[in-house]
């Protein structure tokens, strides 16, 4: 059924090589998309650890 597609792939479905082609490629941007998203959540942990840190220290008397 058609009309549950969300994103249209033009190609010849009936070929390996095109299926294996579209399926590695989609793979590759999942493994990418996943990198980023750890890349992304180190930094965010490090921002708070160093958030944490700062707050323990007191500010030098003028």
């Amino acid at each position: 059924d058609p009309d549950l597609v969300n994103y249209v792939i033009p190609c010849n479905d009936d070929a390996f090589k095109s299926t294996q082609i579209i399926t590695h490629t989609i793979a590759q941007a999942v493994n990418e998309g996943r990198k980023q998203a750890e890349i992304t959540a180190a930094n965010k942990q490090a921002e708070k650890e160093k958030r944490r840190e700062g707050r323990g220290r007191k500010r030098p008397r003028k």
